[in-house]
């Protein structure tokens, strides 16, 4: 879904340039960035539950996720939102873009604001899986302290 809503921002422009050509391209910047790194840090989270390098390596992986994917979540919501600005200055102002370039910076704002929704789901779902593992966690303490009494 990041690379989809890449393409779909990255193709978008005039044709006298790109998208970096625009005004407001900071928007476009930022929007870039942040699908960038979501799609490299995806990829390399996928490719650590895949192999299992996560279990070698010591920290709590849930909470890492639940982290990430919540900051992700956050910074997909500004991405889209100042993207959204953006096509919605061309629409008002009358700066001559065309509208099949505001139609493809209107379909990326959608998918990035789906792609928020999933990392924001996922993250909730990382929060769930802390949240059973730390009940049983303090059960199992308990039942420790319990057999230490003895």
């Amino acid at each position: 879904m990041s690379m989809a809503t890449l393409v779909c921002l990255t193709s978008a422009g005039t044709e006298e340039g790109g998208l970096l050509n625009l005004p407001l391209s900071w928007h476009f910047r930022i929007m870039i960035f942040v699908l960038v790194l979501t799609l490299l840090v995806t990829i390399a989270t996928l490719f650590g539950h895949v192999t299992s390098l996560i279990t070698v390596l010591g920290p709590e992986w849930i909470c890492f996720d639940m982290a990430v994917y919540s900051l992700f979540a956050f910074l997909l919501l500004v991405g889209s939102s100042l993207v959204a600005s953006a096509f919605d200055f061309y629409q008002k102002m009358n700066t001559g873009v065309s509208r099949d370039t505001i139609r493809q910076l209107m379909t990326s704002v959608v998918l990035g604001y789906v792609l928020m929704l999933l990392h924001g789901a996922t993250a909730f779902l990382s929060y769930q899986r802390w949240k059973v593992q730390f009940r049983l966690y303090q059960r199992r303490k308990l039942i420790e302290e319990d057999e230490i009494d003895l």
